[in-house]
């Protein structure tokens, strides 16, 4: 994906920019798409909806709205 000699850089930005998303949604992606790999997009989707609830119901999720509304940069912390 990167030209060798820029990939540590590359993978940093990369790596840097995973870590500031909400920890909750980034664990809930990784597993629907290792569901979507093994079991197909109908089971996939299904768990799209399930966690979309359950994000919606965390404290990230209304630290993040809040931030929005008040053009911050949200905050997050796992639960």
């Amino acid at each position: 994906i990167f030209p060798l000699a820029d990939f540590d850089t590359e993978l940093d930005a990369v790596v840097e920019k995973l870590a500031s998303r909400a920890p909750l949604a980034v664990h809930g992606l990784k597993e629907q798409l290792k569901l979507q790999k093994n079991f197909g997009d109908e089971a996939a989707l299904r768990m799209e909806y399930d966690l979309c609830l359950e994000l919606m119901s965390s404290n990230d999720f209304k630290n993040a709205v809040k931030a929005f509304r008040n053009k911050e940069t949200p905050v997050f912390n796992g639960n």
